[in-house]
C-alpha cells in the first residue's frame, strides 16, 4: 500500500473536488507495493504448517529478522478458521 498524506482543510477553504476524486481514484488504485515478488516460509510444522509470505526483495538481514519476530511469536498469527471463533470458513 502506498503512503498517503492527510491534510486537513480549514472550513474556511473550499475543497478542490477534482483533487478529491484524483486522490479517491489514487487510493483505490491498485499499489505497486501490493503486486511485489513474495516467498514463502513455513513458520509451523509439515503436519500444521503456518505459511507466511515475505517480500523476495528483502535484505537478507531483514529477511532474518523478520522471520524470528515471527516465528518468536507465532502462537499469536493464525492461518487457519479453526483458531478465528467467529468466522465462517
Amino acid at each position: 500500500m502506498g503512503v498517503y498524506e492527510l491534510v486537513e482543510e480549514k472550513e474556511d477553504e473550499p475543497q478542490d473536488t477534482q483533487q478529491f476524486d484524483d486522490e479517491i481514484k489514487r487510493f483505490n488504485e491498485q499499489s505497486q507495493d501490493a503486486t511485489e515478488e513474495t516467498k514463502e516460509d513455513n513458520l509451523g510444522t509439515e503436519e500444521h504448517p503456518k505459511v507466511v509470505q515475505i517480500s523476495a526483495t528483502l535484505e537478507p538481514s531483514e529477511e532474518q529478522e523478520i522471520l524470528e519476530v515471527l516465528r518468536e511469536y507465532r502462537d499469536v498469527f493464525t492461518s487457519d478458521y479453526v483458531d478465528m471463533p467467529g468466522l465462517d470458513p
